[in-house]
């Protein structure tokens, strides 16, 4: 199994961020990617940038708790919040959870209810004042039942593997190569599965990939698209231009003045 660490940079600042990912013993390894938790005290939105994955997210304040399943989105997009509320989250892995959404994933962008069958309840009581730990423990050991169904194809996660491995620089040439499906085949069956063609998963790929070495170290930018994939700064540029509306540089640049804002 392939790591899927995906970045949403804008959530990641803020101060009381946590991400824990899949344990490898975990039941759910294969169904879902990482977990993640941050409070909404100081803001009610944040600008999310394409990542090519789909969340499950419970939002907790003093009166309620409520779940929700969120798609991807395909360029930068505002994610609101209630006021004063907290949030946990759950990322599935690519191909796991076509089965939960009413719509086709290639369809989908936005977010639904989603609801727990007869466990609401219960699920609710033991989220709402649990800690981070807690929660996970939680999902590993007596929530899981609710995703199943959720199962990747072996094709697909071949597929996704394959993608994940070599910074998205994979063709669909290779791909259909190296499985013997026809490059039609696997285009349905990936934008079925995990909501985005293989060239399209490929970009978000590059893209995020480029978005962590931005975050975690000093690296000139023409380095970066080196080695994230791109054939050169220009194309991360213009990647960056479709996908988060800006240059890296602004990017980096607005991060940074949240962070203090947000400290402040």
């Amino acid at each position: 199994m392939h790591l899927f660490l995906t970045r949403q940079p804008s959530m990641e600042v803020l101060p009381d961020f946590k991400l824990a990912l899949v344990e490898r013993k975990s039941p759910i390894l294969g169904r879902v990617s990482m977990f993640f938790q941050f409070s909404c005290h100081n803001f009610q939105e944040i600008h999310l940038v394409p990542d090519g994955s789909y969340d499950l997210l419970f939002f907790f304040t003093e009166k309620k708790v409520s779940a929700w399943l969120y798609g991807s989105v395909r360029e930068v997009q505002t994610m609101p919040f209630e006021k004063d509320s907290s949030c946990f989250g759950i990322r599935f892995y690519p191909g796991s959870c076509s089965h939960l959404f009413p719509l086709k994933l290639e369809e989908f962008s936005g977010r639904i209810p989603f609801f727990l069958k007869d466990r609401e309840e219960e699920v609710f009581e033991k989220m709402a004042h649990a800690s981070f730990e807690e929660r996970i423990q939680f999902m590993n050991t007596s929530f899981f039942a609710e995703l199943e169904g959720g199962k990747t194809e072996p094709v697909i996660s071949y597929c996704t593997g394959r993608i994940l491995e070599t910074s998205g620089m994979v063709t669909i040439k290779e791909l259909m190569q190296e499985t013997g499906y026809s490059d039609t085949w696997i285009r349905n069956r990936m934008l079925a599965n995990v909501g985005f063609k293989p060239k399209e998963f490929a970009e978000i790929i590059r893209f995020q990939n480029s978005l962590h070495m931005m975050t975690e170290g000093s690296i000139t930018f023409s380095r970066i698209a080196q080695e994230s994939g791109f054939f050169d700064q220009s194309q991360m540029n213009r990647t960056f231009k479709k996908f988060a509306h800006t240059k890296p540089s602004a990017l980096i640049g607005e991060l940074h003045r949240i962070y203090k804002n947000i400290e402040a």
